[in-house]
């Protein structure tokens, strides 16, 4: 695939799909009369997996679908806390205890707390000893790093943008052939009539084009 295959990808999936839906689950609040069911947890785990495609990508190895942790940590550590140590050391570690849990079971992993709009409180140890992780700001942290560092190179067309360019190919040939194999063993019905009117206030989940800036808004809620 070329260069503006990539490109094209990154905006439909990344730029129209994945920053808007956080955009989206970060203007959540919990529902009236509740202190928690802000999307917190949602908005850590799909900023996880945003980190593990562009990981996936920037890399100058193979794309390999069993690589996720290696290639979150080179995306973690290279492109968004690359000078400060000790947030870079957190990724794989965050990895294990806050993606995992959360992916399979809803659940973070030990003494770990997730907060939604509080800076202060991103990727430290808090007082009483829990380690603490913001995670509107891990969201910006992400998107700072796309913006200024990947989405450039793409543009301008620089080695980078060619070794993302194979990057992609692989991707889609693996999960292509992953696809090919499973998508057969579905036996489900086919769409009546009345199941494939769209409902006039229909949103495809994730394209919302007329949306404000991204982040202006910062809910300040528990997860």
């Amino acid at each position: 695939m070329s260069i503006a295959d990539l490109a094209t990808f990154l905006k439909r999936n990344v730029d129209e799909y994945l920053l808007a839906d956080l955009e989206s689950l970060i203007r959540l609040n919990p529902a009236p009369g509740r202190t928690a069911g802000a999307a917190g947890y949602p908005l850590l785990v799909s900023t996880f997996a945003g980190i593990e495609l562009l990981g996936g990508l920037v890399s100058s190895s193979p794309f390999d679908r069993n690589a996720g942790a290696k290639r979150f940590a080179e995306f973690w550590i290279d492109y968004m806390y690359r000078g400060n140590a000790n947030r870079a050391a957190a990724g794989p570690v965050l990895y294990q205890l806050a993606r995992h849990g959360l992916a399979h079971a809803f659940v973070v992993k030990g003494n770990l707390e997730v907060v939604k709009g509080e800076p202060r409180l991103h990727l430290v140890t808090t007082g009483k000893g829990a380690i603490s992780v913001d995670a509107v700001q891990l969201a910006i942290d992400f998107r700072t790093a796309y913006e200024s560092q990947v989405k450039p190179n793409v543009i301008s067309g620089t080695p980078l943008a060619k070794t993302m360019a194979d990057r992609h190919a692989e991707m889609a040939s693996e999960y292509g052939k992953q696809a090919a194999e499973l998508l057969p063993i579905l036996k489900l019905p086919l769409e009546s009539a009345a199941s494939s009117q769209v409902a006039p206030n229909a949103v495809q989940s994730g394209i919302n084009t007329s949306s404000p800036a991204f982040m202006q808004t910062i809910i300040k809620s528990t997860p």
